[in-house]
């Protein structure tokens, strides 16, 4: 059944899920134009696909899971329809959806209660009466086995840790304890990183050298950050089929690891100066089913390589320049989503011819090439087209950059660079009557600041003095 018009109030479905090597059964409970078609997850979890007399007598899943209160496990039809349900049959309403909102739920928090439901009571139990804000144990060296335990007695609660380190100790530690579920690890240089015996549901590595990753069947997201090159190997469960993997500061050349032929889902988060290769994604990713890239400012090569994602449904591209073409829809049968920021006008304009008439399409910030060429090293480029920063705002901002950078560029009497950097703040403070600045904003600034500055022969103690007097904002 794939047309969500088909689902009948009252109908009954199983659905496979891979993950758990179960089946999940749901009930079609409310169908209404503006709520939309929604159904209540069972508490019926069978290694076959059950009875219609089976499922009768069948309870609600409780979705209640770490400070989630307690409430019937709702999903929406397009959910239900993505795994290919089997109509067991009709009954009577299991449950009676409430009036008004009704919240529904990805499988992936389904994933996480179910996880979470196998946890012993005890610790399920404090949890939801003390509601704890400190859950993170850190870790900046290797330690003994006596060390967690202390931990645990000052923080029986924790489901977090991040750490420096990744050793046996460590290992044992998230084998003994399932309730960890966040693992962060910054700067190992352990040579394989085993959770495979551990809760671990999400994992972020900073700029560590790794070889090797071996993960568990719970693990739904990693996110690595910085130069991950050394990585020669992810051992996951069906080659990365149910993972969502993040790549940070992501430059060419870092794609070296195997392991995951069967990923469906990729987010690329770039840098100026940086590059993102298709060509290189689809070497290592040819399954993919959504791509998003996020590139700050970077180049983008070889798009014409997207036709080999046979099985795209969805590409996002934002902030990527120095390519000037796109795919052919007849290339790209499964594609019915395209997003597209801040990316060059032509290739806008040649997307919007291409693909008129796609599921979903949409465009914001078409750059010009008189655009690119006067803003695009501009620190301050992100306001134009940020919601809630008026356009006239935005271009006072750059255009302060810019001015600023001319007169520092030319004129080195540090005099002259000082009354200049001086100008620049109070473009700011006059920015800040009217638009108040946030703290992002006063970040961009002070790094735009601090670029200019760099131009100047002016001390670092005097460039932060004029910045720290001078500001309102």
């Amino acid at each position: 059944m794939k047309n969500i018009n088909e689902l009948k109030i009252g109908d009954i479905f199983s659905f496979y899920l891979k993950r758990w090597g179960f089946y999940v059964s749901a009930q079609i409970v409310l169908k209404d134009d503006k709520k939309g078609t929604i159904a209540i997850v069972l508490n019926a979890l069978t290694k076959e696909v059950p009875t219609l007399d089976a499922l009768k007598n069948a309870k609600y899943f409780v979705f209640d899971h770490h400070y989630w209160q307690k409430k019937n496990f709702y999903i929406n039809g397009d959910t239900l329809l993505a795994f290919n349900p089997i109509l067991i049959g009709n009954t009577p309403l299991i449950d009676t959806p409430p009036d008004g909102y009704i919240s529904t739920e990805t499988m992936e928090q389904f994933s996480l209660q179910y996880q979470w439901n196998r946890l012993p009571e005890d610790f399920k139990k404090h949890f939801k009466a003390k509601k704890p804000q400190n859950t993170k144990l850190k870790i900046t060296a290797n330690k003994s086995k006596d060390f967690y335990t202390n931990a645990l007695k000052e923080n029986p609660l924790l489901y977090k840790i991040e750490s420096s380190i990744f050793d046996a100790e460590l290992q044992s530690f998230l084998k003994e304890k399932q309730q960890v579920s966040e693992l962060e690890l910054k700067g190992t240089d352990k040579a394989v990183v085993d959770v495979s015996t551990s809760g671990t549901n999400s994992l972020s590595i900073h700029n560590s050298n790794i070889d090797k990753i071996v993960l568990n069947s719970y693990m739904q997201s990693i996110s690595l950050f910085g130069d991950f090159s050394t990585l020669k190997e992810i051992v996951c469960p069906f080659e990365g089929e149910l993972l969502n993997l993040c790549l940070y500061d992501f430059n060419s050349g870092f794609l070296k690891f195997k392991g995951l032929h069967n990923l469906r889902e990729l987010r690329i988060f770039s840098a100026k100066k940086l590059c993102v290769d298709i060509e290189e994604i689809v070497n290592t990713f040819p399954c993919l089913e959504f791509l998003m890239i996020s590139g700050k400012n970077a180049s983008l090569r070889n798009i014409e390589a997207l036709v080999k994602f046979q099985h795209l449904e969805s590409v996002w591209l934002s902030n990527l320049y120095n390519f000037d073409s796109f795919v052919k829809k007849t290339e790209m049968p499964n594609l019915s989503s395209i997003t597209l920021w801040s990316v060059p006008k032509v290739v806008v304009d040649k997307v919007k011819k291409e693909f008129k008439g796609i599921d979903e399409l949409e465009i914001k910030q078409a750059r010009t090439d008189e655009w690119i060429k006067a803003n695009l090293d501009n620190p301050l480029g992100e306001w134009d087209g940020r919601e809630g920063t008026k356009l006239s705002v935005a271009k006072k901002a750059m255009k302060a950059y810019t001015d600023a950078y001319k007169k520092l560029s030319s004129n080195q009497d540090k005099n002259e660079a000082a009354k200049t950097l001086q100008n620049f703040i109070v473009i700011f403070n006059q920015i800040d009557e009217k638009h108040p600045i946030d703290t992002l904003e006063r970040e961009e600034i002070w790094d735009a600041f601090n670029i200019l500055g760099e131009l100047t022969l002016l001390t670092v103690k005097e460039k932060e003095q004029i910045f720290e007097d001078l500001r309102d904002f």
